[in-house]
């Protein structure tokens, strides 16, 4: 599990580290624009639901699964499953900020719009060495949805 591998990693075992691959498998991202605005189920106060985002009608497009692929409510795969996967990293190796991120495969043209995430991403995230010279600098690469 996520404790024993960050044993592994802070004891030394596994060697120096200076590259790291996280990955999330699947296609999700680019959910479908919504086509019905039915009233919100009884039990859920959509006004409350919504927040600080623009005023919008229900629909099951955004709730309850998908509001994580709409960027008025998400962060995409890298939210939802790079939280967890990019955690092991992070605390096994005591990163902090990245000094500089790229992407290296950006989303094909059709699957970027200024309301869903894309389906598919690469990036790297670049880290200084550790300031007290125990762990070199060393790049994250965080890929969702496969190749393209």
């Amino acid at each position: 599990g996520m404790r024993r591998t960050v044993e592994a990693v802070r004891s030394g075992m596994i060697g120096t580290i200076k590259e790291v691959y996280a990955f999330q498998g699947g296609s999700r991202g680019m959910p479908a624009l919504p086509g019905d605005f039915p009233p919100a189920p009884k039990h859920l106060d959509w006004d409350l639901w919504l927040g600080p985002a623009k005023d919008r009608p229900y629909s099951p497009a955004y709730c309850p699964y998908n509001w994580r692929f709409w960027w008025d409510f998400g962060t995409g795969e890298t939210g939802n499953w790079g939280c967890h996967t990019l955690d092991i990293p992070y605390w096994a190796l005591g990163l902090s900020h990245a000094k500089r991120v790229d992407l290296d495969l950006a989303p094909k043209a059709s699957e970027i719009d200024s309301q869903r995430t894309p389906k598919r991403m690469q990036t790297r995230l670049d880290f200084a060495a550790s300031g007290d010279g125990k762990r070199p600098a060393l790049s994250v690469h965080w890929w969702h949805g496969g190749p393209r």
